[in-house]
């Protein structure tokens, strides 16, 4: 370390894991305080390298197509291409620098991108990947559970994203995002500078309350940070783990050096009139038109005015309204379904339950029943399935949010019989195959 550097902490846990003793000591000394590196946590990464460019692949796909070539539930990946790494340039028309099949790995598409770019200035950045990344996003889970059992359940989203290259640094500068940042390298190392909150916020003339801080939002630096600002220097390998709380403004340093990681984070805030926009988006439009502002007179703009402020009132009433309420609450409850993991976990295509079958529930991680009129509404990992009201049911769901094992016959027989002739073993067997599709069940391993 320069002497121009801050000190970082670094705990070593010699391969054991993510431990309950690895989770106490990050929320005891570090969580919300303070960077730290825990080295040689795991003994392999959380996903393996070809794991996550298979992923990476998928995305790039789903990425480039139409949202009508999805079907109902495929979440449209979300992928960013930078091709100059020093001023943050993203391609608009990057659909050869994704990776393929055919690159059939990292190291392969990025000798592909340094013939046909030029330069190994480069890098591409996969948000929210979890939702078609099963395993990952299992494991991210326990992760999660782990952290909300010691802080308490965050009151944002939860994110799983990615981000590949061999670029000097972060193509969008130094930069401080709204939440606590937990990253597992996957190929290379990861080499990040952060800087506390206050020194920059000065240079930049931000305030330093707690709600300036808050509403401080993936805010931009790329100017040369100030030179008595000395970093804080993380340097992680694959199986190491490295923290750092949303006050910290960070760039990561890829030396040129081809690296991959997978980066969870915890948003400590939520934005309210984030979850109102996306409610009232799906409202009828308002249909009246104001004149265009051609000159920029006073009354032009005062009429515009005007009917902003009509707008934000009719928006208002319409949140006050026991529909909207009835709307916000199913949100919220797809939220907790999900311990607050960004969009819902998308299905699998493959389950098939059958009589004979072991299943089995985790109740840290139960199905959430709300009554509806007319039936039950069962949110499951973000997604709402609509259930006739029935006794049957009800136990059935009541028995598997118990956790454990559970014979496919006998929960036939208990939800048949509860049901009094309402429903047949078939009917059962639909009801546990679409709750294992949604990943609420697993089969036991013969």
């Amino acid at each position: 370390m320069s002497m121009s550097e801050r000190a970082v902490e670094v705990f070593d846990f010699e391969g054991q894991g993510l431990t309950e003793a690895f989770w106490d000591t990050l929320v005891r000394d570090y969580w919300g305080r303070r960077p730290v590196v825990f080295k040689k946590v795991l003994a392999a990464p959380v996903i393996s390298e070809q794991g996550l460019f298979d992923v990476f692949v998928t995305a790039s796909a789903r990425h480039l197509a139409s949202r009508e070539r999805h079907r109902p539930g495929k979440k449209r990946a979300r992928v960013s291409f930078y091709g100059d790494g020093s001023n943050a340039q993203v391609l608009e028309d990057h659909a050869a620098w994704l990776p393929t099949e055919r690159d059939g790995s990292f190291g392969a598409y990025a000798a592909r991108l340094e013939r046909e770019l030029g330069s190994r200035q480069w890098g591409a950045f996969l948000n929210t990947l979890h939702p078609y990344a099963h395993d990952l996003w299992r494991a991210s889970r326990e992760m999660v559970f782990a952290l909300f059992q010691r802080v308490g359940a965050a009151m944002g989203r939860v994110g799983v994203e990615s981000f590949i290259g061999p670029y000097d640094s972060t193509p969008f500068g130094v930069h401080k995002d709204q939440a606590h940042i937990l990253t597992f390298p996957v190929m290379g190392e990861k080499r990040t500078r952060l800087w506390p909150y206050a020194g920059i916020a000065t240079h930049l003339g931000l305030g330093h309350s707690d709600s300036d801080l808050e509403t401080v939002r993936n805010t931009p630096f790329r100017k040369r940070v100030p030179d008595d600002e000395p970093p804080i220097r993380l340097i992680a390998g694959v199986g190491d783990v490295t923290y750092w709380p949303p006050s910290y403004w960070h760039i990561v340093d890829g030396q040129g050096d081809l690296n991959a990681a997978v980066t969870l984070g915890i948003e400590a805030n939520d934005d309210p009139m984030a979850l109102a926009a996306k409610i009232l988006a799906r409202q009828p439009p308002f249909t009246e038109r104001t004149t265009p502002v051609a000159d920029g007179s006073p009354r032009t703009s005062a009429r515009r005015l005007a009917h902003w402020k009509a707008m934000a009132q009719a928006y208002a009433d319409a949140l006050r309204s026991r529909d909207l309420e009835g709307q916000v609450q199913d949100e919220l409850d797809r939220q907790d379904s999900n311990l607050m993991f960004d969009g819902a976990i998308e299905r699998r295509d493959d389950v098939v339950i059958r009589p004979g079958d072991v299943l089995l529930s985790d109740a840290r991680f139960p199905i959430l029943v709300r009554e509806k009129e007319g039936g039950r509404a069962c949110y499951i990992n973000g997604n709402r399935l609509m259930l006739a009201a029935s006794p049957g049911l009800d136990r059935l769901v009541a028995r598997l949010n118990g956790g454990g094992e559970h014979a496919v016959d006998e929960l036939i027989e208990l939800t048949v019989r509860a049901s009094d002739g309402g429903l047949e073993a078939r009917d059962v067997l639909a009801v546990l195959t679409t709750f294992a599709a949604f990943h609420a069940l697993a089969l036991r391993p013969r």
